[in-house]
């Protein structure tokens, strides 16, 4: 049952993309980071600690979804990066958005995803 909400939010969440281009999802390369938010990620053990977490989960729901799903995990990963950038320097609101995407991220798992 969630995994139909999750592809229905995830199908919702492609045709309302208003967010600038944002690359496909991969580990942060704090040797790289050039924004606020990577800067704070990399900068902050707790907040880079639940980076890894979350991208670990993510690459978990893209290995175990079909050919057809991937595309729309993938763009609603990259939505998620696109709204993450709004918090700039502002841990408080990497940590909460992190927090929430690892919630739902472990409970498409847990679904049998």
């Amino acid at each position: 049952m969630r995994k139909i909400r999750y592809l229905s939010a995830m199908a919702a969440v492609l045709a309302a993309l208003a967010t600038p281009a944002v690359a496909a999802p991969q580990y942060i390369q704090c040797a790289y980071a050039r924004t606020p938010v990577e800067k704070t990620i990399c900068g902050t053990p707790e907040i880079l600690a639940l980076n890894l977490k979350m991208t670990d989960l993510y690459f978990r729901v893209y290995d175990h979804s079909s050919r057809e799903e991937r595309p729309i995990v993938t763009a609603a990963q990259s939505a998620w990066i696109g709204r993450l950038y709004g918090c700039g320097y502002d841990a408080g609101c990497i940590i909460r958005m992190h927090g929430e995407r690892i919630d739902f991220l472990a409970g498409v798992l847990a679904d049998g995803y």
